[in-house]
């Protein structure tokens, strides 16, 4: 009982270590708004968030060293879902909050999602007009946008 309780430890301890310096790295990528322009939602497909980032950026720092840009597309529904108990965006991935979600727009220069939500729930249907800061998921690694966590 006692090996496993230090093997236990042992395991947590390297987890915890991985885990803090996984989250460090995507520190420096939070606020992709910074280093991408043009920034807009496809058209035909709600979800699709499309912009111009620089390709440069060191990827533990987030220093930019140039100006090269490139264009770039993410599927937002990959880590954007609702919450069903109050019809409102969060961070979920695999989060599909364009079946939930209509009338989505960005503002704010791009770094929110604004959407009309709706949910069902045990008092009925649910609409709610929700906001989410796409800062604080969206990253621009190296040119590319992806959920802050991949």
């Amino acid at each position: 009982m006692i090996i496993f309780k230090m093997q236990f430890s042992i395991l947590a301890l390297c987890l915890a270590a991985f885990l803090s310096t996984h989250v460090t790295a995507w520190d420096s990528h939070v606020n992709f708004t910074f280093q991408c322009k043009d920034i807009f939602l496809d058209g035909r497909q709600s979800s699709l968030l499309t912009a111009c980032c620089l390709t440069d950026s060191n990827s533990d720092t987030g220093v930019v060293h140039g100006n090269t840009y490139a264009s770039t597309f993410f599927d937002l529904a990959l880590c954007v879902g609702i919450n069903y108990t109050t019809a409102t965006l969060e961070w979920s991935m695999l989060g599909k909050y364009p079946l939930y979600c209509n009338d989505c727009q960005l503002i704010n220069g791009g770094s929110g999602l604004n959407c009309v939500c709706q949910s069902t729930t045990e008092q009925g249907q649910l609409v709610v007009n929700s906001t989410l800061d796409l800062n604080q998921g969206v990253a621009n690694v190296n040119g590319n946008l992806a959920c802050q966590w991949y």
